[in-house]
């Protein structure tokens, strides 16, 4: 089995950034702040190798966490959810090895040339158990206004991997 390419989504400034592996290694070439690092970074987040920090999420993104409210949730509209980062990862497999009598044994159908692929979500797990214990630890002030932002309060060491986590599917 052999990993023929990734595709990076929501991590930093990586938005739908795709990487073609090489036979034997990969570079990763480029001025600075193209997202070398940032790559790298991903990978070792989803391989359980570095925790996920609100940091890895994109600016943007942390500002739609600040906006995030249970009230105005709709599961049609995108934009009311709160953001997720992905890894989607694709591997080539040998009809004659091992691996690939134990992966054709979980995929119903297969190419020619088989190819798999499994998606990694970094997601909210239970959106209403995070606001309930946002809003007790920091509830709504006279003016409208928290003490502490959404982003800020997933920032706090260890709440962030208390409400969000891996989710994998095939891809």
């Amino acid at each position: 089995m052999k990993l023929e390419r990734a595709l990076i989504t929501n991590f930093r400034r990586l938005d739908g950034v795709e990487i073609r592996f090489e036979e034997n290694e990969t570079l990763f070439v480029g001025p600075n702040n193209s997202g070398k690092t940032s790559a790298t970074s991903a990978f070792r987040c989803f391989l359980g190798k570095r925790p996920f920090t609100i940091y890895d999420f994109p600016l943007a993104k942390i500002a739609h966490i600040d906006t995030y409210s249970p009230d105005h949730f709709d599961p049609e509209r995108e934009d009311t959810h709160l953001p997720f980062m992905r890894l989607d990862l694709w591997f080539s497999l040998d009809p004659a090895s091992v691996e690939y009598s134990r992966v054709v044994s979980l995929v119903s159908v297969l190419d020619e040339m088989p190819t798999v692929g499994i998606g990694c979500t970094f997601a909210i797990d239970d959106a209403s158990a995070l606001w309930r214990n946002y809003d007790k630890m920091f509830p709504l002030r006279e003016d409208g206004t928290r003490k502490v932002s959404l982003s800020n309060f997933l920032g706090l060491e260890g709440h962030l991997t208390k409400y969000f986590s891996i989710h994998c599917c095939p891809s």
